[in-house]
């Protein structure tokens, strides 16, 4: 059975994250050191013990020399510590003797040194040397050991502390979509002071045999920690991955809200999950007069980590039967899930859309490429324009042309309703306009796009425009059959300006990063109300 907790509420920062007084944590590994460009958000917080001081007189001595005298402790410390170990390593049985000599906040796990922030790390190499990128991913394990019983087992609650609480949710859409689903989930793990474990991306938009990939084979999941002072574990590192152990997990259902039943996932089956779910009272809808309406109060969904709201639901639905065991459970205390967390809103539809969106202010911004991804990708980019380093790639233009399943976005299946060759180029001409204000002049134009149509392609070179083709290239060869929107989606983030697709998401988020990343300007190709066209 789920393990039930007993306190009133969850766990304080202070409790669940025993370096943190009042605001999370920084990471307390030895030498850790965040990539560069991404400073820990401002929550807002005061600490009491710092905002005054009753000795300015101390408060300015350690402002003007407080660093020198740290250096010159530490070092003093760091030498005689070498010293005596250098000492002990020539006796008899020194591996046990440096071990029993250090003080245990000098294990090989944590490190009395407080980590630099994101601002002290110095700008990380395009091509990150590979036992680079080997250290932070150990000392990232090792960090997030800690929330976790053991390695990964056969089964998941075996594997939770039970002085931690946790939060996941399941992927069910495109593979954008499902992004933004786990930053939502992200951001909910932030406002309920739990946990998320973030299940692996699945093939919905590809064939099965294209197989899971986690999230942290293509987002920096190390970076993305540091950047919100939260730990951010996957299911990898939960549950084995080639477990036969099947469990039973009580979660609640957000679909619920406007269909009879959840909404299904590929990845349960693969995490060898039977899930028994519970509805949500009418009221949590976003927009309760709108029964047909999709999203769900973000508000609403906080109250469920709590025991009064999670009550005060249950009184109101009963579970439902698990499919595979038919048994049922009460969704769980020490694992909040929900089965989808796409449509959901802290007061409007579609929030994501919105610059004042706190899903991407709070998390989505903070969601980098891994090294590898990145470096893929701009191997890409210096092979395509043909330049010897990456320094010397020009600033390009990039489109993201989304077609194929977009005609049913026209009012009639008539293809001449998607954006024309000649509403491109305009965009591109304004974008260069744009980019000329900034000094930044580019003939360079990067398409991507699902279209299938060599007649359209060929349209695209003869207007000078230029585009990777991944089947020539052999991308999914090399890489895998995720390998070609995932560095699309990278190569659009890299672009210079943006030119997307009016209501895609993926020319959403490249819009987003590249504003956010290098403060590219965008503008997107629409379906109606286009000065001389017929569309």
């Amino acid at each position: 059975m789920p393990h039930r907790h007993t306190h009133s509420r969850p766990p304080s920062w202070s409790t669940l994250f025993p370096y943190s007084t009042d605001h999370p944590p920084e990471w307390k590994l030895p030498k850790y050191s965040p990539r560069s460009g991404d400073e820990k958000p401002s929550h807002g917080w005061v600490d009491e013990h710092t905002a005054a001081s009753p000795t300015p007189g101390v408060e300015h001595f350690w402002h003007r020399y407080g660093k020198l005298v740290a250096a010159v402790l530490a070092t003093t410390t760091l030498v005689s510590t070498m010293f005596t170990a250098m000492l002990l390593l020539s006796q008899p049985d020194s591996l046990q003797l440096v071990k029993e000599f250090l003080p245990a906040t000098h294990s090989l796990g944590e490190s009395s040194l407080p980590l630099p922030t994101a601002t002290d790390a110095s700008e990380t190499e395009i091509f990150e040397q590979p036992e680079t990128i080997m250290s932070e991913e150990v000392e990232y394990k090792a960090y997030i050991g800690q929330f976790l019983m053991d390695a990964p087992g056969e089964s998941f609650e075996d594997n939770l502390r039970s002085e931690h609480q946790y939060i996941t949710s399941w992927p069910s859409a495109g593979w954008t979509n499902d992004v933004m689903t786990y930053a939502n989930l992200i951001h909910l793990a932030l406002l309920t002071s739990r946990i998320p474990i973030l299940p692996p991306f699945a093939p919905s938009h590809l064939p099965q045999e294209a197989g899971f990939p986690p999230v942290g084979e293509v987002f920096d999941i190390p970076r993305l920690s540091k950047a919100i002072g939260i730990p951010i574990l996957e299911w990898k590192d939960v549950k084995r991955q080639d477990s036969d152990d099947w469990e039973v997990l009580g979660c609640w259902s957000t679909w619920s809200t406007w269909q009879d039943s959840h909404r299904p996932s590929y990845v349960l089956p693969r995490l060898k999950l039977d899930v028994s779910y519970t509805g949500l009272p009418d009221d949590f809808k976003l927009f309760h007069d709108n029964p047909n309406d999709y999203h769900v109060s973000l508000n609403k969904l906080v109250q469920l980590a709590f025991p009064s709201g999670r009550n005060a639901a249950l009184v109101q639905h009963q579970p439902v039967a698990a499919q595979r065991s038919g048994l049922t459970i009460e969704p769980s205390e020490h694992l909040l899930c929900y089965d989808y967390l796409y449509y959901t809103g802290v007061d409007t539809a579609f929030e994501w859309w919105y610059d004042w969106s706190p899903q991407w202010r709070f998390v989505g911004t903070h969601m980098h490429w891994t090294p590898r991804v990145e470096g893929i990708a701009k191997e890409y980019l210096m092979n395509h324009f043909g330049t010897n380093d990456v320094d010397s790639v020009p600033p390009y233009i990039v489109v993201h042309a989304r077609r194929g399943d977009f005609l049913g976005q026209c009012a009639t299946q008539d293809m001449t309703c998607l954006p024309t060759h000649s509403q491109m180029k305009r965009r591109v001409l304004e974008m260069q306009s744009s980019l000329a204000a900034q000094g930044i002049q580019t003939d360079r134009v990067l398409v991507t796009s699902d279209e299938t149509d060599p007649t359209w392609w060929e349209a695209i070179t003869e207007m000078g425009y230029t585009y990777i083709n991944h089947t020539e290239l052999g991308t999914e060869a090399k890489y895998g059959m995720w390998y070609g929107p995932i560095l699309d989606a990278a190569f659009q983030s890299m672009g210079a300006a943006v030119i997307g697709t009016e209501r895609s998401t993926m020319s959403l988020l490249a819009e987003r990063r590249a504003l956010d990343w290098q403060s590219a300007p965008s503008t997107r190709l629409t379906f109606s109300n286009v000065p001389g066209e017929d569309n």
